[in-house]
């Protein structure tokens, strides 16, 4: 079990996890992003009392995890697998599967953490420039 209580977020909530990342989202999962889309998004909060050190924001029009993000002193305890768990009961039963998109690739602890937990990983995106 969580030590954290979950619970619904609204927007402005949701904003408060940006500053729990340890790297930028693309900009289709940015915090901007979220902001910009209409209200159908599912959005939970982790509280471990009145502070807020977790979230994750749902796009069930795509089945797409828009940000997981789990404070980095309250990592390792079991509060991203209670976000995702509580999302995956709220979730219609017919839906059969669920995606991340755009995970940095030396996140070794968020990329464990979601094959631990049966996503898999399907492709692999490189971001190219050139000098003009």
């Amino acid at each position: 079990d969580s030590p954290v209580a979950i619970r619904p977020i609204d927007r402005q909530v949701v904003s408060g996890l940006e500053s729990m990342i340890d790297w930028h989202p693309s900009w289709e999962n940015s915090f901007g992003a979220i902001a910009r889309i209409p209200d159908s998004l599912a959005s939970l909060g982790a509280f471990d009392g009145d502070k807020l050190v977790g979230g994750i924001v749902f796009s069930p029009s795509m089945n797409w995890i828009m940000t997981l993000v789990v404070e980095p002193s309250h990592r390792r305890q079991g509060i991203a697998s209670a976000l995702v768990q509580r999302l995956v009961e709220m979730l219609p039963s017919d839906l059969d599967l669920i995606k991340l998109l755009n995970v940095d690739a030396s996140d070794n602890g968020m990329n464990a953490f979601l094959e631990a937990r049966g996503f898999h990983h399907l492709v692999d995106q490189f971001e190219m420039d050139r000098s003009v």
